[in-house]
């Protein structure tokens, strides 16, 4: 079976169409659920309902985190310690602005990018130390907003090694970027997963949802993240690379990986 270009695939019934807003919940409908916030509400109930023995309870944190309690540490040192200008660069901590926009949660900003975002590196590793970074991709929104502490990372057929899940075996902390095509900012989520399997998405009612397949483009599992960090990332680096560039863009269209050698 030859891949076919353009179509949607969907391993499981589908719940809706997408559009422009992957946030407003148009697509609880015909997943059995109210459309609109009603409804995504109702969804996250049954997630947690559900998943209850996946870490108990998803409660909101309303102590300060322990992440959040050592940036404001190292912001008032710095203060208060502040070394010579001219010492070499990287040895004077964060930037005040930089330490303070890491969040414990997912503010409504970053909901709302990750809702569009139809790409991201999954990174991790396992005790040892040794190292895995993943792309994922899929229409917008298809890693899905649980909630301001909780993502669902879909996991499709791919090339069976399962580096990442190995690493997970021993050491739960992942990192994601999540970007979006003609932005120059990305949204950066570190936190704790853990393993849901494909029958326990099925009941959810969860699909495959790709703009393109192949035969292996099924839903074979996937992974609930809880938030320790969240932020926008500054497009310093996608400016240093000029990767909006449309002429370089095309000229790296038309090659083969045999014009690289």
């Amino acid at each position: 079976m030859q891949p076919r270009s353009g179509e949607r695939v969907k391993c499981a019934p589908s719940r809706r169409k997408t559009t422009a807003s992957e946030t407003d919940g148009s697509y609880l409908g015909n997943a059995g659920f109210a459309d609109g916030p009603a409804g995504r509400q109702a969804l996250y109930s049954t997630y947690r309902d559900h998943f209850g023995h996946f870490g108990g309870p998803m409660v909101r944190h309303e102590t300060e985190h322990p992440i959040q309690r050592y940036r404001k540490q190292t912001a008032e040192q710095r203060v208060e310690h502040e070394p010579n200008p001219s010492a070499p660069s990287g040895t004077r901590g964060p930037a005040p602005a930089a330490a303070n926009k890491v969040k414990d949660h997912l503010e409504p900003l970053l909901q709302a990018f990750i809702a569009r975002s139809p790409f991201a590196v999954m990174a991790s590793s396992n005790a040892d130390g040794d190292c895995d970074a993943s792309p994922k991709g899929g229409l917008p929104g298809f890693i899905k907003v649980l909630d301001e502490r909780t993502l669902l990372i879909p996991d499709l057929e791919g090339n069976r090694l399962f580096q990442s899940y190995e690493n997970f075996e021993s050491n739960p902390k992942a990192g994601l970027v999540f970007i979006i095509s003609g932005m120059e900012v990305t949204v950066r989520v570190n936190g704790r997963v853990q393993l849901v399997d494909g029958e326990e998405l099925d009941a959810l009612g969860c699909a495959a949802e790709t703009n393109w397949s192949d035969d292996n483009t099924k839903l074979m599992q996937g992974l609930n993240l809880t938030v320790d960090e969240a932020y926008l990332h500054c497009p310093r680096a996608f400016k240093f690379a000029d990767l909006r560039n449309t002429e370089t863009i095309a000229d790296n269209a038309a090659l083969s990986l045999k014009d690289l050698t």
